[in-house]
């Protein structure tokens, strides 16, 4: 085994060593690889996604103008060798990319049972492509991915601590589940509720004649509901375009 980074490094063949020079370079081992496919995965509801690069990592956005935004963070110590190199005076890097073609290029080699996958993403420079760079006992495949730039950056939201009523965490899959189950069929309006008492936290869609629900109660193995010692039941409620 290897015991230095330096050392697990040197060990990659000629197209996978990390130059020094290129502004982001992020190496993911087997473990970490197939959880950024599932939140790569679970955020796919637009084709072009916002990279956003730091010192702590990355930030993905998918957004819809004026209707949605998506965010999946990705700390610099799920990677086995993280760099970041903006030009001056920038303090991060930001690209445009291809979700489903990304997402189409990390699952070449991973429903192979019984072998791990490890993969690297390099992005050079501004105008450069993002190169992901697989490897699966002793194979190893490239593809680059065209990149765009920002031309409107993501809205940045901040979530306020004292306006904060209550906080849901929920494993991505079973929310989204949850959503392609709720939205499926056309309806006027989409209402989440928050509560202090079961059901806790409910989605809900009304259509014609017809409402859907899903709740999500406390003690199970989805989400974790967190709230404040005295608030009043919330709900919001968004009329959905046609």
């Amino acid at each position: 085994m290897p015991d230095s980074e330096g050392d697990s490094l040197s060990q990659l063949p000629p197209q996978q060593q990390p130059d020094n020079t290129s502004f982001f370079v992020g190496k993911l081992e087997s473990c970490n690889f197939k959880n950024v496919i599932r939140i790569f995965k679970s955020i796919t509801i637009k084709k072009a996604a916002c990279f956003y690069v730091t010192e702590r990592g990355l930030k993905i956005i998918v957004q819809e103008s004026g209707n949605y935004q998506v965010t999946a963070y990705l700390q610099r110590d799920i990677f086995e060798y993280f760099q970041c190199l903006p030009p001056a005076p920038l303090k991060e890097i930001g690209f445009k990319v291809c979700l489903d073609i990304l997402l189409n290029c990390l699952q070449m080699f991973v429903e192979v049972p019984g072998e791990t996958t490890t993969g690297q993403f390099t992005y050079k420079a501004d105008g450069h492509p993002l190169c992901v760079q697989l490897e699966q006992s002793g194979f190893f495949t490239s593809c680059d991915i065209k990149t765009m730039d920002i031309i409107t950056p993501a809205v940045d939201v901040q979530f306020l601590e004292k306006n904060l009523i209550s906080r849901m965490i929920c494993k991505s899959d079973c929310f989204r589940d949850a959503l392609h189950s709720l939205l499926a069929f056309p309806c006027r309006s989409f209402e989440v509720r928050v509560t202090k008492m079961a059901p806790y936290f409910l989605l809900r869609t009304v259509c014609d004649n017809v409402v859907c629900e899903v709740t999500v109660s406390k003690g199970n193995n989805t989400g974790q509901i967190f709230a404040r010692p005295f608030f009043p039941p919330h709900k919001e409620e968004f009329r959905l375009r046609k």
